[in-house]
């Protein structure tokens, strides 16, 4: 009982002086990555949560109860006290993201599986893997740590200070000014403009900037793929440049890709994703997002910031033209930059299941959801006879339960809605569209059914691959006709006799259709089968560990 209120008090001093661990600290992350979190706390940090742990355990009662809100901690704590009481029990190894200084291969939470042909990328398997961990992983947060770079060198503990990658394309800052005084001259709209701060609208005091090899870093100069239109605009300042506000949050600058669009919106949240790895694991959500644009942000998409911060998003008219001082400010990884993750990204066949994309699902119940389209494009026009054929032929195979259901993925539907169901959808089909991106939702043993391709061949296989969905396609051009939009002024009909494959719709053989179907139905019936016996975790009691989905909640 002693031992139990030295801790009690240990941790209300220690929250007291601003060192605690509370419900804001601990990520959105799935179950499986928060041992990942832990084992990149610091030892002070690791030893403030076991405390909590052994409290836990010795208290019957709600610790809501007794604890104050900053102490607090869910069930989701609960479960992974537990995985850390399995690790230190048995003195299993920590697994690792792969891109910390104390890791190798070997602690790996997620691996890699390349087995395709390897072409002329590589001399062998491990390099094939080594390419697809660095181009496609977490090897990527690695390499773009060893870019980073002090450009403004602070000279003391209050100074300013400036570090970023190659060509810009992430940037932190320590009291950081930003000037928007000229907001009000630029016409709208000024989304994707490189000319809203000028020379000397953006700095920092008490640093020693090197311009010179700051300069040296524009060659992807671009909107969306580098900072460097702002940050050649740095300057050092004087001591006495007067703030007008001062935002004590860390704050997180964006530049938004197509917000109305899931395959491209997504390019955004995964880069800042990766941005949080790269700035230390910090997945503090008590920070401040702004988003680099006039207009006030809107998306149907807009419930995924859940995962990143707790607090409203703000654009900049929300700041007005004011000098802003930032203590802590981010400008993440960008979403179209040349060679960036998932856009513009030069991925090594043969290979798939990036461990930044895994989490962890099962279901013995087949689920089966076909992506309707009310879109003026790549309609199936004979879709309700494909699925009524579906349903027919799947009801002679006794052996396997199915729910097949059609919906139309649209922005009426709120996204977490839409989430609730692909996140349990075995197969999905679909025409080549954003929706197909929900496959990064599915189960590990899950297929994406990419109904045609419309000649974009490479864009929701890659997907596919980075997430390890199983990626199917129609492979017989003449069981398929499309249909012109009538009355439709298109230049590709005129230069060519007919439209592109995405602006034209289609009619699918439907025997060919249900040949597809089950070959799909089959191939994750055997993936189900792998899946679950290969999943005895190397990190703990398979018994223990249980794999669970909060519906209601959005996790990185």
């Amino acid at each position: 009982m002693e031992t139990l209120i030295r801790l009690y008090f240990s941790i209300l001093l220690n929250c007291l002086f601003g060192f605690c661990i509370n419900i804001e600290n601990v990520p959105k992350l799935p179950d499986d990555q928060l041992i990942c979190w832990y084992r990149n706390l610091n030892s002070k940090f690791q030893k403030q949560l076991l405390d909590l742990c052994v409290l836990d355990q010795n208290n019957h009662n709600n610790s809501c109860r007794n604890f104050s809100n900053k102490t607090c901690f869910k069930e989701k704590i609960l479960n992974l006290c537990k995985k850390i009481e399995q690790h230190r029990k048995f003195n299993f190894i920590l697994p690792c993201w792969g891109y910390e200084a104390d890791s190798n291969r070997n602690c790996l939470l997620h691996t890699s599986k390349c087995s395709g042909p390897i072409g002329t990328w590589a001399s062998g398997r491990n390099e094939q893997l080594e390419i697809f961990f660095n181009q496609a992983d977490f090897g990527y947060v690695q390499e773009r740590r060893t870019e980073l770079e002090h450009y403004c060198s602070p000279n003391g503990t209050t100074s300013s200070e400036l570090t970023c990658t190659n060509y810009m394309r992430y940037c932190t800052g320590k009291n950081i000014l930003i000037d928007l005084k000229q907001l009000g001259n630029i016409p709208e709209p000024i989304r994707y403009r490189e000319d809203i701060l000028q020379y000397g609208d953006i700095g920092g005091w008490n640093c020693t900037l090197n311009r010179e090899k700051l300069l040296k870093q524009g060659d992807h100069k671009s909107p969306l793929m580098s900072w460097y239109a702002e940050m050649a605009n740095f300057r050092e300042l004087s001591n006495k440049h007067v703030c007008d506000t001062i935002i004590e949050k860390p704050a997180i600058i964006m530049k938004l890709d197509a917000t109305i669009n899931m395959y491209h919106h997504f390019c955004d949240f995964l880069n800042l994703y990766l941005s949080f790895h790269l700035n230390g694991t910090n997945f503090n959500r008590d920070n401040q997002i702004i988003i680099w644009d006039s207009y006030p942000y809107r998306s149907n998409f807009k419930s995924i910031w859940e995962a990143f911060t707790s607090n409203p998003i703000l654009s900049l008219n929300d700041l007005g033209r004011k000098r802003i001082c930032f203590k802590d400010v981010m400008f993440p990884l960008l979403p179209r930059m040349i060679f960036g993750m998932y856009y513009n990204m030069p991925l090594i066949p043969g290979c798939e299941r990036s461990g930044v994309f895994q989490h962890l699902r099962n279901d013995p119940t087949m689920r089966i959801t076909f992506i309707r389209r009310r879109t003026k494009y790549r309609q199936v026009l004979n879709e309700d006879k494909l699925i009524f054929a579906m349903k027919n032929e799947l009801l002679n195979m006794n052996n396997l339960k199915f729910e097949i259901k059609s919906v139309d993925l649209n922005h009426q539907m709120p996204f977490l809605e839409q989430i609730a169901i692909t996140s349990k959808t075995d197969i999905l089909i679909g025409m080549h569209g954003a929706g197909l991106t929900h496959t990064l939702f599915q189960p590990d043993y899950g297929l994406l059914f990419e109904l045609y391709n419309c000649k974009d061949v490479d864009c929701y296989r890659d997907l596919a691959r980075l997430r390890g969905t199983h990626y199917l396609t129609w492979r017989n051009d003449s069981k398929l006709s499309f249909v012109e939009v009538d009355n439709e002024p298109n230049e590709d009909r005129k230069k060519f006799g007919s439209s592109h494959a995405k602006f034209v719709n289609y009619r699918f053989d439907e025997k060919e259709f249900i040949q597809l179907i089950l070959e799909a139905i089959e191939i994750v019936r055997l993936r189900k089968i792998e899946f679950n016996k290969d999943f005895i975790s190397k990190w703990w009691n398979n018994e223990q560990h249980k794999m669970e989905i909060n519906k209601s909640k959005i996790e990185l």
